[in-house]
Formats: structure tokens, C-alpha cells, sequence
């Protein structure tokens, strides 16, 4: 392979990289992957690539009106091995290997088969790394996310406060025998038709995202896991393990299109 041709290929994969982040941005699953203060070094990322590969072909340009001025002198100075490849073939496969994965395998988000992998979170607050203490929103109670009424149950004076308050939650169904342990503060049991309405949190990326949410108590619900859902009903304190948890005890259970960005963040 000639010098000239490896330029191309390097300005190919280096556009193709930068031309993929940013269509990540376009498409929106870069929420798929990485904590959304990210986006915004994604994106210079993206077009700093793109940069790269125009300066590569320019240079490639110019190597190439060099070597037409040495054919064309008859210089008995060229050097033959100009046109040779300086670089190991290898590493180009190597850089061209994120481009080649990422457009062959489709792009979805997790999903309710990902929890038994990562368990499930229903008691500890979730902070970012670094962080002492989360901070938990003053909000109306209705805006709060699954994440949110956690954080507020672990770091309230008192968690019983919050008895009785109206909750307006989004999350995908998912059921554990281990939450059938689960009793309202009163001592009274949940019934068995109980589900966690759940989301994943991610800090960095989506290789350390913890599945998180709250249990929903909904005697009729016959909803398969990885439904999303959107519960509606007053809030009730629940132990679990000896903590103290939100239960939403459901008016209401609306089947809904998973969210546009599906993912929480700490």
C-alpha cells in the first residue's frame, strides 16, 4: 500500500469516527451511553476528527503535487521508498475497530434483562463521584423521579414526612421475589402483585450503570417486565431490609413510550 493510499485511509476512519460521535448527538442515543455533561466534549470531540481528516487529505494533496514535481524534474535524489507505507497496517485496523462495532451493532438502551446483571437499588442514594452528599432538589413532590424520592427518603430527618404526598413517576415494570419481603411502615403486607417501577442511573457511562426505583403497589397489574409505565398515587413508607423506602401506592398505572432519554443522573 502506498503512502498516498494510507493517507486516505486514515482521513476515512478519522472522518468516520468524528461523523459517529456526532450523529450520536443527532440521533440522541448518545443518552444510551454516557452521563449527559458529556455532550458537550462529545461534540467538540466529533468535530476536531473531522478537522483532523480534512488536514490528512490536505497533506495527503500536497505529498502528492511534491511527488509529481519530482517525477516530473527527474530528480536523482527521490527517494523510492516515499510511496512506501510508514506506518504499521495494523493500527490502522486497531483506530478503525470503535467505527466498525459501533455501526455494526445496533444501538438500544438497557432494559429490564440488564438488572439481574446489575441489581437493583431501591434504598441507597446514588452521588456522583466525589460527592459527599447528594443534593436533593427542593421540587414539587409530582416532579420528583424514582431517583429523586430515594435520595429525599435517605437524606430527610424524617422520612415519614413525606406519607401521603402525591407521586407522578416514569419506569420500566420489573419484579423480584426479593422485594416481596417489602412491608408498608404500618406492618401491613404489599400485595403480591407488587413491581418496582425502575431506571437506570449512570454517573460516567453505561458500563457502571446501577438499576435503581421505587415499589409500586398495584394489586391488578398484569404488566410484563420492560413495560414502561407511568404511575400516579400517593406515596406510603415501606421497610425493606430494615430501611426505610418509597411505595407508591398506584391510582393510577398508564402504559408509555420509553423516554427519549431513558436514563437518570445522579
Amino acid at each position: 500500500m502506498t503512502l498516498h493510499a494510507q493517507r486516505s485511509l486514515q482521513a476515512l476512519v478519522v472522518a468516520g469516527l468524528g461523523l459517529f460521535l456526532l450523529n450520536t448527538i443527532r440521533s440522541g442515543t448518545f443518552f444510551w451511553y454516557l452521563n449527559q455533561r458529556f455532550l458537550p466534549l462529545t461534540f467538540f470531540t466529533g468535530i476536531a476528527l473531522v478537522g483532523m481528516a480534512l488536514i490528512v487529505t490536505l497533506s495527503r494533496k500536497s505529498d502528492e503535487a511534491e511527488t509529481h514535481s519530482h517525477e516530473h524534474n527527474q530528480l536523482s535524489s527521490h527517494d523510492p521508498t516515499r510511496d512506501q507505507v510508514q506506518l504499521p497496517f495494523w493500527r490502522l485496523v486497531t483506530v478503525s475497530l470503535p467505527l466498525i462495532l459501533g455501526v455494526m451493532i445496533p444501538a438500544r438502551p438497557l432494559s429490564a434483562s440488564a438488572v439481574a446483571n446489575k441489581e437493583l437499588n431501591t434504598t441507597a442514594a446514588l452521588t456522583v463521584s466525589g460527592s459527599a452528599k447528594p443534593v436533593v432538589p427542593d421540587m414539587a413532590s409530582t416532579d420528583r423521579t424514582v431517583l429523586d424520592w430515594i435520595k429525599a427518603f435517605n437524606y430527610a430527618s424524617d422520612a415519614t414526612a413525606f406519607e401521603g404526598q402525591p407521586a407522578d413517576v416514569v419506569g420500566f415494570v420489573y419484579r423480584d421475589p426479593r422485594f416481596s419481603t417489602a412491608t408498608f411502615l404500618s406492618g401491613a403486607t404489599l400485595s403480591q402483585n407488587q413491581f418496582v417501577a425502575a431506571r437506570f442511573v449512570i454517573t460516567h457511562c453505561v458500563a457502571e450503570a446501577l438499576a435503581t426505583g421505587a415499589i409500586v403497589e398495584w394489586p391488578n397489574a398484569d404488566l410484563p417486565n420492560n413495560t414502561w409505565v407511568r404511575v400516579k398515587g400517593p406515596i406510603k413508607v415501606g421497610t425493606l431490609n430494615g430501611k426505610l423506602i418509597p411505595v407508591v401506592v398506584a391510582e393510577s398505572v398508564e402504559v408509555v413510550a420509553e423516554p427519549e432519554r431513558p436514563y437518570l443522573y445522579p
